[in-house]
This record gives C-alpha cells, structure tokens and sequence, in this order.
C-alpha cells in the first residue's frame, strides 16, 4: 500500500463476491478501500500485503458470514481495529452481516449493518450511511405510538394513490412531490419498482431506475421553484429500428433556473479523472441510455434506459475474460457488465476519466487473457466495431495498471471479417475464426498464437 486507506475489507474466500460488492459501493462514495481480491496481485506477499493492510486503513469492514467467524486469519484482522477502539468510540470496527449469524465474543457487542434479505439500493445506502456515521434519524415523523389523534393534513404533493402505478400504463404516471421529501420519494420508487418487475424488467433495470429517480431529484432540487416541488413522468420508450430494445423513461422537471447540463458533466469528469470520485450524476448517466437537458424553461431533466440483455454468451472459455460485441443482440458485454449499443454511443462522446469506469470490470479478474468477440452482422446505423476497440485499446496503453493481453474471436460479414483481420494484424493481436476449435484449445496453444500475432506486427514494422 503505497498510500493510507480509508476502508480494509476483511472476509473470506467464500464471501469474494459480497466483499467485492461492498468495496465498490464504498470507492463510489469516495473511499479509499483496500480488499484483496483487487489489491493483492500476483508476485506479491500475501501476508506483508495483509500487514500494510492492517497497519495503514483507517478502519475495517469486516464481513460476517458462518465462515468468516470460523476463519483464524478473519479473527486476526478485525481484532487489531478492535485493539486500536476497543469502547467502539472512533467507529475502526464496522462489522456488516451478510449471511444470518449472530457475532460471538467480543463481536457480539459491536452494532453491525445488516444486509441480510435487504435489496441491493437498501443494502448500499444502510452501507455508506455506516461509513459516514450517520444517525438512524427516520426521514419522516415516526406514527405517534399512544392513544388517537388527529392525523394532520397530507402534504398536497404526496402521491394521491401509489396502488394504481402497478395497474396502468407507465406512460400514464405522472406525479409531484417536495424536492427534500425523501419518504415520498422512497415509496414512489418501491411501487414502480414493483410494476417494472411486474413487466419483466431484470433487476438491474430496476435498481438503475431507482439510483437514477435518487440522483435526479437530488440534483435538480438546488433548482425549485418556491414552493419546492418537483414533477415526475414516468414513460414506456417502444423499440425501433436500430436500437430495438424498449425501455423505461423519466422525466425530472423542477420549473427552476436549471443548470448547465453539459457543462456539470465536463467539470464532473474532471474531478473524477483528478480525485477517483464518481458524482451522483455520472452515476446516473452511466446506467442509462440516455441523459440529457430537455428544455431550460421549465427546467427539466430527461432520463431513459433501454432493456439491457441479460444473456450475451461467449466462445472463450471462463479463465478469459469476456468482452463482447453482439449486433444480434445489439449490445456490448464486458466482463459481467452488459451494456445496449445506444449505451455506447453516449459513452463515446465522454471523457477518458469516464471510459475508464466502463472498462474497468476488465481489469479486476487476476486473469491472463481478455477475450474480445465480435459476432454478427453490423449495418449502416449501428455501433462500428472499430470505434469500440480504439477505445479499449486506448485505456489498455494508457493505464499502467492493465496487465492483461487481447484475443479476439471474430464470426461477422465477409468485408467485416476482412477488416478484423488487417486490424488484428496491425495491432498484434491473435485472432481466432472457429468457434469450435477454441473450446478445445489449452493454455499453450493460446500462448502460441499471442506470440505469432507479435512476430507478425513486429515484422511488419
């Protein structure tokens, strides 16, 4: 560790994927987080890597599961942060349950943030508001626990009827609500989240809605109008040609001032590219299709998310990562991340700061190979294979810390195929065109063709 760390994550083998997930809802918030999954990579010690962990992070996550309480090596991580606090004063110790146990010993006195049968939008801010100690304080006036009284008037905002969002149409939703009503606004994305999965959107459909209904009004609500209030529209977006998923829109209109979209966005990834630290707005552009300014009078802000595919397969085998581009499916996935060419599109207008979050799921594998394919046929309107790998090789030459090296399956048009292989040929890269051969191949024979692939580039040089 080259520099102190706000977070260690503490956990083991068998929690990889709950320690994963809590290390990047804690480095979106702006965490330094150290976890060994990302940090401890090859060639290094492991127990001088668990020292300077230990030693250097301000505080420890320690995920509590049945193994992890069986684990000496668990026992032994979370105790030096327990030594350093031992009143629990300073917070060092943030235990977080993820599986349904109780902490024993010296655990059993320490309050843990409780994952367990939580959503992943409930589960991520009950983790980040233990990170920023926040109090338990509700948003909304607990109900008085004595004898009747008189209910107060409703807010005029508040939705009328939350029940009949999952009978209709979306198109036909619409709503207002208090810019700093947070009680409202949780409800409304509980009941449309309910209609989407209803309708057959995935649940990450579902919880980029949700993130981006919370960015949105979050960040138009420096801009209301006096009375404080926020519209809501909720939309179906059909398929069409080109771009042929459906999807889900939103519309934020806040009748303020407004601000200058474009320009929030510029400044944003320039503190992203100089900090590391995604804006809620970025977050929200990333996991839609589309974000944009719709009218500066009233001021209001348009949101949209295609259906995102849940299966894009892949030829290579599950030690290479897998990047893919599909014009069957018209998307793009990259590593377990999956992304529509319209997606994309936007993408590409963005910054280096901002392509770097995109790729980089494929450099947190500790994995040889990134296996790119592209398979299919493109046509005049759609995402140009070209454009995408300029962009992937530019942030592999451009980051020290990519370590991997490119093969690419490619099964396309004849003029494509062609173009594939001049490119492949000036970049260095193996390029395999049987599907069926390369399930057969073994490691050294990967290896083998990587090598004739930089003879080839190298003699033509």
């Amino acid at each position: 560790m080259a520099q102190t760390a706000d977070f260690f994550v503490s956990y083991t083998s068998t929690d990889r994927a709950w320690a994963e997930w809590i290390a990047w809802q804690l480095e979106a918030e702006g965490y330094r987080v150290v976890v060994q999954a990302w940090d401890f990579t090859p060639g290094h010690d492991w127990a001088h890597e668990m020292q300077e962990a230990t030693t250097k992070a301000e505080r420890v996550v320690a995920v509590l599961s049945p193994a992890y309480l069986q684990s000496g090596h668990g026992e032994a991580e979370w105790r030096v942060f327990y030594a350093k606090d031992p009143t629990g004063e300073r917070g060092l110790l943030v235990p977080v349950r993820v599986a349904p146990v109780e902490p024993p010993g010296l655990l059993k006195t320490r309050v843990y943030v409780d994952l367990v049968d939580q959503e992943a939008l409930g589960a991520r801010a009950a983790l980040v508001a233990a990170a920023q100690r926040i109090r338990g304080k509700p948003a909304n006036e607990p109900k008085f626990p004595g004898g009747r009284r008189q209910a107060a008037p409703p807010f005029p905002g508040d939705l009328p009827a939350v029940e009949r969002i999952g009978s209709g149409p979306l198109e036909e939703f619409n709503a207002t609500l208090r810019a700093d009503d947070m009680g409202t606004r949780r409800t409304l994305s509980t009941a449309i989240s309910a209609s989407l999965r209803q309708r057959g959107f995935s649940e990450r459909d579902v919880e980029a809605f949700e993130i981006a209904l919370r960015e949105l009004v979050d960040n138009v609500a420096n801009y209301v109008r006096s009375d404080n209030t926020v519209d809501l529209e909720i939309g179906h977006v059909p398929g069409w040609k080109y771009h042929r998923q459906e999807g889900l829109s939103l519309l934020v209109t806040d009748r303020g001032e407004g601000f200058d979209f474009n320009d929030a966005l510029l400044k944003l990834e320039a503190e992203l590219l100089q900090h590391g630290v995604e804006h809620g707005l970025l977050r929200a552009y990333r996991l839609g299709s589309l974000l944009d300014q719709v009218s500066t009078n009233p001021h209001a802000m348009g949101w949209m998310r295609e259906r995102i595919p849940q299966d894009v397969p892949g030829v290579f085998e599950e030690r290479i990562i897998p990047f893919v581009m599909s014009y069957r499916h018209e998307a793009i996935r990259i590593w377990r991340e999956v992304y529509t060419f319209l997606q994309f599109e936007q993408y590409l207008k963005r910054s280096q700061a901002f392509m770097e979050l995109v790729f980089d799921p494929l450099q947190r594998p500790s994995r040889k190979y990134v296996g790119i394919e592209i398979v299919g046929q493109g046509w005049t309107g759609a995402l140009d294979w070209r454009r995408i790998l300029d962009e992937l090789f530019r942030f592999a030459r451009n980051n020290e810390r990519f370590d991997k090296q490119f093969l690419l399956f490619a099964d396309t048009g004849p003029s494509e195929q062609r173009g594939l292989r001049q490119y492949c040929e000036s970049q260095g890269i193996a390029m395999f065109e049987d599907a069926s051969a390369i399930g057969k191949m073994k490691s050294a024979d990967v290896s083998r063709a990587v090598e004739k692939a930089r003879s080839r580039k190298s003699r033509r040089k």
